[in-house]
This record gives structure tokens, C-alpha cells and sequence, in this order.
């Protein structure tokens, strides 16, 4: 399943490039985008248990959507859907979804536009065990943080690829320990652009 995933994704992404490979992106219409939108596939390494790693991966999906206040700050808000299966000993399933939003900077050029952003929102875990001092559930909810960092590379005035999106994202679940996870995402995909700023953009 997780081959087939990965594989679908590639394909879509060389069909997007091959669908722009001879269009040229002008100096007179490349401007940075005033909204865009972005979806892909993305990997969660995650951790459930405290006191050691015990670490798995989920794999899942992501849509966002920027609006650009300036050529060089934005307004982001992302949604996540992620999935694994026996994440322990005891063949627990898990289900991770997060919803966040939150301040994002990016320097936008001709061809590369590396970002910054720090996202703040809600998790939602689903289909698993989380244990509190007085009770257990199969599902909770938690307050989720998480910079990060990525590149987007121009293929048309209106299409990118995001080649990269990594991000550092903590929730704070019941586990019958600290009630900490950390866990590193990593993901990829497609980016729609929409309106133009007018301000036009340096070549790399």
C-alpha cells in the first residue's frame, strides 16, 4: 500500500513536469502569487510511548493554502492526514490528523522559493490506545506546534513543485507517561498559484 502511494505520487508529479516542459516562465508575467495551493504526499516519524524511541512511520496526505500579504510574508494554513498499523507490541493501529495555521516567510525568485513558516493548531488521534492517570480512550485530541522549512520550484507562472516541506511537529496526547510526542514530517507535492502581487521577481 505505502509502495503504491509513493509510486502515484511520483507519477503525478512527472505529469505535472511534463505538462509544463514547453512552457517558459516570463519576465513580464512572473510575479509572486497572491494565494496558491498546495497538496502531496507526506511521511510523519513519529513517536507514542515515553521514556525511549520506539519510533514508527505513518504515511498519509497534506493540503494547504497560502495568502501572500507581501512579496515576502504570508498567511499559511495546512491540513494532514496520517496513517500506520501496530505501531506497538500490542498491534495498536494509529490515525494522526492535524489542523494548523500561522505566519510563513519566503523569498520569493525566478525559479527557487525557499520558506519558512511556524504553524500552531489542533491534532486529533483516532483508531489506537491513549492512556491517562484515570482513564483510557481510543481517541484525543491535543494542542500541536510546528515550525518548519521548505522549497518550492517555479515550473510556470501559475505551477511549482514543492520540492521539500519538513517540520518539527509536537503534540501532547495522553500516554500514560509525559504526554509529549516529537516527531519529524517530511513532504511533497504540487503547488497551484493564483493572482499576482505586482511585484516582479529577481532571476536566480
Amino acid at each position: 500500500m505505502t509502495r503504491n502511494l509513493v509510486l502515484a505520487f511520483y507519477l503525478m508529479l512527472s505529469g505535472c513536469i511534463a505538462a509544463s516542459s514547453q512552457q517558459t516562465v516570463r519576465d513580464t508575467n512572473f510575479m509572486p502569487p497572491h494565494f496558491s495551493v498546495a497538496a502531496g504526499y507526506n511521511l510523519i516519524r513519529a513517536n507514542a510511548p515515553p521514556g525511549s524511541c520506539q519510533c514508527f512511520s505513518m504515511n498519509g496526505g497534506f493540503v494547504s493554502g497560502d495568502l501572500n500579504l507581501s512579496p515576502w510574508l504570508g498567511v499559511t494554513g495546512q491540513f494532514t492526514y496520517n496513517r500506520s498499523k501496530q505501531i506497538s507490541s500490542l498491534g495498536q493501529d494509529l490515525s494522526l490528523t492535524t489542523y494548523k495555521a500561522g505566519p510563513k516567510i519566503f523569498w520569493a525568485h525566478f525559479r527557487f522559493t525557499p520558506f519558512v513558516e511556524y504553524l500552531l493548531g489542533g491534532a486529533h488521534g483516532g483508531n489506537s490506545y491513549f492512556p491517562s492517570s484515570t482513564s483510557d480512550s481510543t481517541s484525543a485530541n491535543s494542542f500541536t506546534y510546528s515550525p518548519g522549512a521548505g522549497l518550492d520550484i517555479r515550473l510556470t507562472s501559475h505551477l511549482s513543485v514543492r520540492a521539500i516541506e519538513a517540520e518539527y511537529v509536537h503534540t501532547g496526547f495522553p500516554n500514560g507517561g509525559n504526554n509529549a510526542q516529537n516527531q519529524l514530517q517530511i513532504g511533497a507535492g504540487a503547488v497551484a498559484s493564483f493572482g499576482f502581487l505586482g511585484h516582479r521577481l529577481p532571476r536566480n
